[in-house]
């Protein structure tokens, strides 16, 4: 099974197509309907994460965090999980007890979840595909998660991904700032990288983006955060990018669920 596994997760992005599960990206989880209007994003949260499940999508990115004690949790930032969870005496970015984090999120409006959450949706849900970007303590993730042939781990530089891949994390995902690189294709296939993120700004510069298109006719996998518009989607997908984050755009009804200026790319 995990042979299996490690061949679907090479060959993922390799047959994306418009709509398909493969190539929407639910960012922090996916978003959250709040009232008819309003939706909650940034989560990290169990709803959140269902939603997306129910509305088609494969694949997952959470953010984690180390609470003070050793135990990863969804958390942006710990000053917005400390809102969110209304600890009102610590506006601080410090990080909190896995005990603290227990009890102050069964007041939570939503749920965020922990690693043993994760590791429970996911053995149950085998088709998923996590992604995350905030931790940097690889060994702690390759230990607490029970699908390393199920993880992405976007990293910021080389030294970074080399750790993740010494942690056993075997798909990496290196962040880029600008294509400026000559020799980025022969710099990525030496270091073993198939996959690079970056930022939808930098598509906006003709030569990145032919950068980016190069890429994509070499075989390389581009995960591009972040987009809400059914157009730029489409017009982009399979071309620049491989797959995009997303917050609202939903796979089933095919464009974005909520309204006026949250259907952007930023």
């Amino acid at each position: 099974m995990a042979n299996n596994r490690e061949q679907t997760l090479n060959k993922l992005f390799e047959n994306v197509s418009y709509g398909s599960s493969n190539s929407v990206i639910a960012h922090a989880g996916g978003s959250i309907k709040t009232t008819d209007s309003k939706f909650q994003s940034y989560t990290n949260s169990r709803q959140a994460i269902f939603n997306s499940i129910n509305d088609g999508k494969k694949l997952i990115e959470i953010d984690l965090k180390t609470t003070s004690d050793g135990i990863l949790i969804g958390a942006h930032t710990w000053k917005k999980l400390k809102k969110s969870l209304k600890i009102t005496n610590d506006s601080t970015n410090a990080s909190i007890s896995y005990d603290d984090f227990k009890k102050y999120r069964l007041r939570s409006r939503f749920y965020p979840v922990d690693i043993f959450d994760l590791n429970v949706i996911f053995e149950n849900h085998p088709d998923l595909i996590l992604i995350t970007d905030k931790t940097r303590d690889y060994k702690l993730l390759a230990k607490s998660f029970k699908f390393l042939n199920r993880v992405i781990v976007e990293c910021f530089d080389l030294y970074e991904c080399k750790k993740a891949q010494e942690a056993n994390l075997k798909y990496v995902a290196l962040n880029l700032k600008d294509f400026t690189r000559k020799d980025l294709k022969q710099y990525l296939t030496r270091n073993k990288i198939k996959t690079i993120t970056f930022s939808s700004k930098l598509l906006e510069e003709k030569f990145a983006k032919n950068k980016a298109q190069d890429l994509i006719k070499a075989g390389f996998f581009s995960l591009v955060y972040t987009s809400n518009n059914d157009n730029y989607i489409r017009d982009n997908l399979g071309v620049t990018a491989s797959a995009f984050y997303t917050d609202y755009w939903s796979l089933k009804n095919k464009s974005c669920i909520a309204k006026g200026e949250k259907c952007n790319t930023y």
